[in-house]
């Protein structure tokens, strides 16, 4: 059923019985307007604000005729929805025909983290965060029906024979996803790279990018790591250290940014086709394409390339960035773009490097490019206004900031120039505190350790670097690598360090000795990027070969 804005059914009077009124608030408003889209495809009536609130009417007594007329209320729950002022008298009105609840006339529907308390609080709602649009339209519409929820299918007896080690797939539903279990070589075991197909690799065009961080190449043909059956584990016991698990490969060109969000829940990659994927970590299921950015030539189908990508403090929001000025922020589960930052300028733009603020309020970000502003921008990301301005001036006319690192603690903003320095800035006053000096005329990538004491870099001549952020001196080198080192990242306890590089593995060692503990052989071209689980258990690796891997890392 196709419903019109503009129809004469929609412009009558809402005074007539409303199956729903929806209650929100501004800043959920696209939410609550989904809501009431599908609720009207599927049949229903609805009053929104949005929609049937028209100028010359009094505010206050058209809510309460809509909230009298309608026959249930929904509550579009989220934070801002329990700090405004005028929701608690929407909701009150249901909850005063319905005290017990037994009608259903107050129906809650969670769309952001919050905290459902007080007379909501043993309500049951319905929860929408983490799905995607088709799941979360098909809870919202089936919950609303208050019908009895028995599967179709008797449920499968609870015995031994019947418990699966490994969760189902949805048919039909699910991207090309490869489940493996296989070990790695003995740590000990040589490199064996083969420097002909390194060779091959150089007569690829690079980006500005690729050189800076050894480039990137995309596999020949259009494939990707080379088919095998997989592994059924049936197992309940914790894979061995480096066991590949999953590989990921829908993406149409080379991955160069992968990113676990904070609940472990789900995995965002992005790269050479112009996209960004997010994907449940556990099955790889495909629940959004954010296709967003601006193509370089769209005529002559040029995707851009998204070099960088960033979840927000609470997982629910995604940042990214990659050729031109442009940085989007958007709703992971949904798609829905909810800011555009475009204060970048210069010529041949590219954006490399973001990073967010702990508490998710702002994002710092650096344009590399041939202009006059050499400065990294930290910017309100609700507001999308600048709020100031680090100088981390380098080059007489090229600029170019590859990294930037917010501390946990939120106190300090280190960033990486191609000068041969790691600089360190007040995040609050935006003061200029210290230079490190680096050997190297690169560096790749920067990460704060947990606790905010040290800082490890990745550097373009094959080593990585730990720092005491307390007196400024490289207390630590790792020698691991046999070609340029891309990325580097903290495991959430501290203890190990995980570094990608183009010598087509990812390493594991201790930031405390440098002890190598570990070597990831699974990819077939360059690592460009590794991330690891929240709880630390396991390790998500991107590279030119166009997959993502997901791998045992204790």
């Amino acid at each position: 059923m196709t419903i019109s804005r503009s129809s004469h059914k929609d412009q009558k009077s809402y005074h007539s019985s409303k199956d729903f009124f929806i209650s929100y608030t501004h800043a959920d408003q696209q939410w609550a307007e989904w809501i009431a889209w599908q609720l009207e495809e599927a049949g229903y009536t609805t009053v929104l604000q949005a929609w049937d609130f028209h100028a010359g009417g009094n505010f206050v007594l058209d809510m309460d005729t809509a909230t009298k007329q309608a026959k249930r209320i929904i509550a579009v729950l989220s934070e801002d929805y329990f700090t405004s002022s005028f929701t608690p008298s929407e909701w009150a009105v249901a909850f005063r025909r319905d005290p017990t609840g037994e009608q259903g006339i107050l129906v809650p529907v969670r769309v952001r983290l919050c905290d459902v308390e007080g007379l909501l609080g043993p309500i049951m709602y319905i929860d929408l965060i983490g799905q995607g649009e088709q799941a979360a339209q098909a809870t919202l519409l089936a919950r609303v029906k208050r019908e009895r929820h028995k599967p179709t299918k008797a449920p499968a007896f609870p015995s031994i024979a019947h418990t699966r080690s490994e969760r189902p797939t949805f048919p039909n539903a699910l991207p090309r996803i490869r489940n493996h279990i296989k070990t790695l070589e003995s740590p000990q075991d040589s490199f064996s790279l083969n420097q002909a197909d390194h060779s091959q690799e150089s007569h690829y065009p690079f980006t500005m990018h690729g050189l800076q961080k050894g480039g990137f190449v995309e596999d020949s043909a259009g494939s990707s790591a080379s088919s095998e059956s997989a592994s059924k584990a049936t197992t309940a016991s914790t894979p061995p250290l480096g066991t590949r698990l999953r590989i990921y490969d829908t993406h149409a060109s080379y991955v160069v940014a992968v990113a676990w969000n904070p609940h472990g829940s789900r995995i965002a990659s992005a790269g050479g086709d112009g996209t960004v994927q997010v994907w449940e970590s556990d099955t790889g299921q495909l629940l959004q394409t954010y296709r967003s950015h601006p193509w370089r030539l769209a005529k002559v189908n040029w995707p851009p390339t998204i070099y960088t990508i960033a979840w927000s403090p609470e997982g629910l929001r995604l940042a990214s960035a990659g050729d031109g000025t442009n940085i989007l922020v958007w709703n992971a589960t949904t798609g829905q773009t909810l800011a555009l930052y475009q204060g970048h300028s210069g010529l041949l733009p590219n954006v490399y490097a973001i990073a967010w603020s702990p508490d998710g309020k702002y994002i710092a970000s650096a344009c590399s490019c041939t202009g006059l502003d050499k400065t990294i921008h930290v910017w309100d990301v609700t507001t999308g206004a600048p709020v100031k301005r680090l100088n981390a001036s380098y080059g007489f006319i090229n600029f170019s900031v590859l990294t930037i690192a917010w501390s946990p603690d939120g106190l300090h903003i280190a960033a990486a120039s191609g000068n041969k320095t790691i600089q360190i800035w007040d995040a609050v006053t935006g003061q200029h505190i210290s230079t490190y000096q680096t050997h190297s005329g690169w560096v790749s990538h920067l990460a704060w350790s947990p606790d905010s004491k040290w800082i490890a870099s990745a550097h373009t001549d094959c080593i990585a670097q730990v720092w005491d952020t307390l007196t400024g001196r490289s207390v630590l080198m790792y020698h691991g690598h046999t070609d340029r080192v891309r990325y580097i990242a903290w495991s959430p306890d501290g203890t190990c360090i995980a570094t990608a590089s183009n010598d087509r593995t990812v390493q594991l060692w201790s930031p405390r000795t440098g002890n190598h503990i570990c070597t990831y052989r699974g990819h077939s071209h360059w690592t460009t990027s590794v991330t690891w689980c929240p709880d630390g258990t396991r390790i998500s690796s991107g590279s030119n070969d166009k997959t993502v891997h997901i791998w045992q890392a204790k």
